[in-house]
């Protein structure tokens, strides 16, 4: 295990019995406590110091940390102990990883470096400041269609290029690898922890290598793994994006597991209805459980999700209507309140027919059965009325019985129905066939509906009988036939014109329609034409605005660099008046260009111009101290020299220093001794006050020697070229 002391900067080794408790650094005798395990703050890894902890996960622990010949910070994932029992395994995985820093892809999180030290094995890679996209689900639950179409876009693209490359499968894509940077792209973490196709150094190995939601069925099946087992966990991770859960939700892993392999896949838009259909078949296409009707490549589900998220699919916005199993409630109502009106209208039927049970409607196999309905009803309403006839006489006073006289009424109804049944049998016989008999037939019996005596019940059929003849009779006279004949004429008279009429309102129909399809044609077109003197002055406009700003920005490019040479040259002298009036000259803009078409290219000039004017100051500064670095009293810790003081600093960036002991010697500070200048120049800065995190003492120090690097306009005050600098590509000139 190896140190890093912060007080003089030096790096020392411990044993490792003093492991858990005080060491003391050789160098300087500064007491600091050692940790008790080999990976940890403090902890030096090859290049690496751990500054601090980031997570963890099923891989290891993942902390920040500053690689020290470069001066950056990277993320460090330091792998668990499991990983380093097989040299077999280990050799490969370094094997693997060394491949994988060889692939440079916006959306591939870059390796830097793989090693092995005291038996643990570490991976170096870019640091992001962002976040993972399982922090991004913690707080959203469910992302929108489109948000997640883009996340899952940027990773195909990195899983294109990883097997275009090196035929890299990832094995392990899952929310917790994909990270978010600032700008909102989405970069695949862990690659270079990955697997070449066809390439298996433990071959002895039961370990499967993935996260159980996500893991496709070859890793699960030992079939060979490549690209495609990768497009069904991004498959899965995308289902988890649009709905908020994992695809199988069991409550173990080996559930969990064997739904992957036999289970069946319910689709997210029945879980998310108002998912796009579109999305939804993208989704059952990456999981599908056959790897032969998955996305076959990469570029195959790129071109999908790019024609998604230009808008280019017509399904987009359809809405979709989902058929769901009735639920337990639905079936209740439904069948409960069907039974309930059924019963209902049973009653409503029983009612009626009791009521209209004696009408000659009423079917004869039926009448007897609502006869003996009403009987009954008849006979419950009577006991009901003498029950509470009964209850009302116990609760009043008895009254002495008054005498009533009683009154004989004769039923009439049986003669009168005798006299007029004979009357109307006597003129049926008698051979009389009218309209007029027939009516009284029908108005006797609704008269008299039902016979109380046989000697009615008689009659009445008899009179059935000699009317139906007298109909008969009636029916087959040709007066009869021929108003019949009439009737039937006239019917199909009124067919024949109903369906003229409606020949002639489909004509008239068709004749709308094919006038009102040559109006949309005519509006289509006009729309078109429309459409295309737009899109050609729309052309027009951006050619003239393009023109315009190419002429704007080559001469505020002009002016930028003529800006900046003043600036060195009024550095060199102390000229500040000079540089101000310099400062204050206007631009004047080719002619024909309008202000406002290059407003952003004129305001940006500006703030350029009132940047060099805040940095002048400071660069004077810096100058003036750098005259008098004996008195300033730097230390700095050099190579073979120990702590030493920078006696004076020479524009060819060569230091006169002098050791402890009294010694001078030259020691130069230039890029071959990146460490000792940047020490340097980090101690100048904290005795100008320049205590922030990003220190200008080596821009301004590639100033003063000349040698202005892109290693050093990184450290440009307020972040002035990154800013500033971007819009316009300045080309800087060595001063």
């Amino acid at each position: 295990m190896r140190l890093y002391c912060e007080k003089c900067h030096e790096i020392f080794p411990v044993k490792p019995e003093q492991k858990g408790s005080e060491v003391v650094c050789p160098h300087c005798g500064e007491k600091r406590h050692c940790p008790e395990v080999s990976a940890a703050p403090g902890v030096v890894l090859g290049d690496f110091l751990i500054l601090r902890s980031i997570t963890s996960g099923g891989m290891g622990e993942v902390f920040v940390a500053r690689q020290l010949s470069l001066d950056r910070e990277v993320a460090l994932k330091v792998l668990l102990e499991k990983f380093n029992q097989s040299p077999e395994y280990a050799e490969g995985l370094l094997h693997e990883a060394r491949a994988a820093a060889k692939l440079n892809h916006p959306n591939i999180v870059q390796a830097y470096a793989v090693g092995q030290e005291d038996g643990i094995l570490y991976f170096a890679m870019e640091f992001i400041r962002g976040e993972t996209c399982k922090d991004l689900l913690k707080h959203k639950k469910r992302l929108d269609g489109l948000e997640a179409a883009r996340i899952i876009l940027d990773v195909a693209r990195a899983l294109d290029a990883a097997w275009n490359a090196q035929k890299i499968v990832h094995q392990d894509i899952k929310p917790e690898n994909i990270m978010l940077d600032a700008s909102g792209y989405a970069k695949l973490a862990d690659l270079g922890l990955a697997r070449r196709a066809g390439s298996d150094p433990e071959n002895n190995s039961d370990e499967v290598m993935g996260t159980p939601q996500y893991i496709s069925p070859e890793q699960l099946t030992g079939v060979p793994t490549d690209v495609r087992s990768d497009i069904y966990s991004l498959g899965a991770t995308f289902y988890h994006f649009v709905t908020g859960r994992f695809p199988y939700v069991a409550p173990t892993t080996d559930e969990i597991v064997r739904m992957h392999v036999e289970g069946k896949l319910q689709p997210p838009i029945e879980v998310y209805d108002h998912l796009s259909a579109e999305l939804n078949r993208i989704i059952l296409k990456m999981m599908a459980r056959t790897i032969e009707e998955r996305y076959q490549t990469p570029k195959e589900l790129i071109a999908d999700l790019e024609a998604y998220v230009r808008g280019e699919t017509a399904e987009m916005t359809r809405p979709v209507k989902i058929h769901r199993p009735w639920s337990r409630r639905k079936k209740w109502i439904v069948f409960g309140g069907g039974g309930a009106l059924l019963i209902l209208l049973s009653l409503g039927g029983l009612i009626a027919g009791t009521i209209f049970a004696g009408s000659p409607g009423m079917p004869g196999f039926a009448r007897p059965f609502f006869l003996n309905c009403r009987q009954v009803a008849d006979n419950s309403l009577a006991a009901v009325k003498n029950s509470v006839a009964a209850a009302k006489k116990a609760l009043k006073p008895e009254k002495p019985p008054v005498a009533k006289p009683v009154k004989v009424v004769a039923y009439a109804g049986r003669k009168d129905c005798l006299q007029a049944g004979n009357g109307l049998l006597q003129r049926l016989r008698n051979g009389e066939k009218s309209a007029e008999i027939l009516r009284e037939v029908d108005d006797f019996y609704r008269k008299y509906v039902a016979a109380q005596t046989e000697k009615e019940r008689a009659l009445m059929y008899e009179i059935s009988a000699a009317s139906g003849k007298a109909d008969e009779a009636l029916y087959q006279e040709p007066s009869r036939k021929r108003r019949r004949a009439q009737y039937r004429d006239n019917v199909r008279s009124a067919a024949a014109e109903r369906e003229k009429a409606k020949a002639l309102a489909a004509e008239q129909a068709r004749r709308q329609r094919e006038q009102a399809k040559a109006e949309k044609a005519r509006a289509l077109e006009k729309r078109r034409r429309q459409e295309a003197e737009a899109r050609a002055n729309a052309l027009a406009e951006q050619a003239r605005l393009a023109e315009q700003s190419a002429q704007a920005k080559a001469c505020l490019t002009r002016s930028a660099q003529g800006l900046w040479r003043d600036f060195l040259e009024c550095a060199q002298t102390g000229d500040r008046r000079k540089l101000d009036m310099q400062l204050a000259h206007p631009v004047e803009l080719p002619a024909g260009i309008v202000y406002a078409d290059v407003k952003e290219q004129v305001d940006f000039f500006d703030r350029y111009r009132q940047a060099l004017k805040t940095m002048f100051p400071d660069y004077l500064f810096f100058r003036a101290q750098l005259k008098d670095l004996a008195k300033l009293g730097i230390s700095v810790s050099l190579p073979r020299y120990g702590i030493c003081y920078i006696l004076s600093l020479s524009p060819q960036r060569m230091g006169r220093f002098r050791t402890i002991r009294g010694g001078e010697f030259d020691f130069p500070l230039d890029e071959h001794h990146r460490a000792e200048t940047m020490r340097f120049l980090h101690a100048f800065g904290r005795k100008l006050g320049w205590n922030g995190e990003k220190n200008p003492s080596a821009f301004y120090y590639a100033l003063y020697t000349g040698r202005l690097t892109p290693g050093a306009i990184k450290f440009a005050p307020g972040d002035f070229w990154k800013v500033f600098g971007e819009p316009m590509k300045l080309v800087i000139p060595a001063p």
